[in-house]
């Protein structure tokens, strides 16, 4: 089993590496990851997300409950790729560098509240088209018990309007520098980036956020959707008008995310240049969601809207979600959350099962 183990994880640690990343691998399936373009927040977070990434692939090729322990410290990184180009243990040198860098002495930076989130990519599935192009934008956190955590319901602070602030200037810098990423690659994707109602609205937020985004050449900018978060049963009409004057002539389009359960203020929408009305799949029994899925693409419908449904967790519910008519989906049941997406893909039910 072990060589058949290395192999594997061998494949998936390659497909989560840039250029710039390292790895070199023990004894005994240890794997020893260097990440110099990281922090070590970064660094924590990748190295937990990606050991359950490979418990889940081990646990599918071996039949059997596996588990991938995943640690990250911070070392110098002139020191670690000295160490790299030496011979010998290397695995034994590394340690003891990052137990002295670990050290209490060590020189350890205040934290922010958002320095700890690490924003990474969601495939989104274009049901009717079959295939995956365009790519949600996702804040990942680790839990106190060490799981990977995505969704902003796992980010601190964001009920104060200033925190929520530098989070979308963050994540909207995580997105520029994808694009230009995928841009020097002459390659062509979507991204749907969210923003917050309030920091579009403010004047003073509003005009930081659109210098950030018209760094990107506007050829660029027409590859990306936003979506508004923030709407609510009883969202303006008015709110509406005055926020897409400024984000729909430098996109592709702009949606807007609402409860699932809020469909009878969506006919209100149907004129106002909305590409799309989106919803995050809530917590809660299968039937009922069930209920509401269609409830909502109805509604939507009515008023000629396309339909997102971000954070689908089951391959039920995503049955679910085409059954009931949503035009996109996405969550851990359709694809995770990736560092560097890569080109588009076909994706079909028979995709779905597969990863069932």
């Amino acid at each position: 089993m072990a060589v058949q183990a290395d192999a594997l994880m061998r494949r998936a640690i390659e497909r989560r590496l840039t250029p710039s990343d390292l790895y070199r691998t023990g004894d005994d399936l240890g794997v020893i990851l260097f990440f110099p373009a990281l922090v070590p927040q970064e660094a924590r977070s990748k190295c937990a997300q990606l050991g359950e990434e490979l418990a889940g692939i081990l646990s599918a090729e071996f039949r059997a409950e596996m588990q991938v322990d995943s640690a990250a410290a911070a070392g110098d990184p002139k020191t670690l790729l000295a160490v790299i180009r030496q011979e010998g243990d290397l695995a034994e040198a590394v340690v003891a560098e990052i137990e002295r860098a670990s050290s209490p002495a060590a020189h350890v930076l205040p934290l922010s509240r958002l320095d700890q989130v690490r924003f990474l990519f969601r495939p989104i599935w274009n049901v009717k088209r079959n295939a995956v192009f365009n790519f949600l934008c996702v804040p990942v956190t680790k839990s106190p018990g060490g799981r990977v955590v995505s969704g902003e319901s796992a980010v601190e602070g964001l009920d104060d309007r200033h925190v929520r602030m530098d989070y979308d200037l963050r994540l909207l810098r995580r997105v520029v520098d994808e694009f230009m990423r995928v841009e020097a690659q002459d390659r062509r994707l979507l991204f749907t980036i969210p923003v917050h109602v309030d920091t579009v609205t403010s004047t003073a937020f509003r005009s930081e956020y659109v210098k950030l985004w018209r760094t990107l050449p506007l050829s660029l900018q027409r590859l990306a959707i936003f979506d508004l978060v923030g709407g609510s049963d009883g969202f303006p009409q008015s709110r509406l008008i005055e926020i897409l004057p400024t984000l729909k002539p430098a996109s592709r389009g702009v949606t807007l995310r609402m409860p699932l359960p809020a469909t009878h203020s969506l006919p209100r929408f149907a004129h106002v240049g909305l590409h799309a009305i989106s919803a995050e799949a809530p917590q809660g029994r299968e039937e009922s969601l069930a209920q509401d899925f269609e409830k909502f693409v109805i509604a939507a419908e009515k008023a000629h809207l396309l339909t997102y449904l971000h954070g689908i967790r089951t391959g039920s519910l995503a049955v679910a979600a085409v059954g009931a008519g949503f035009s996109f989906i996405d969550g851990p049941a359709i694809g995770s959350a990736e560092a560097n997406p890569k080109d588009a893909l076909r994706f079909s039910m028979e995709d779905l099962y597969a990863k069932r």
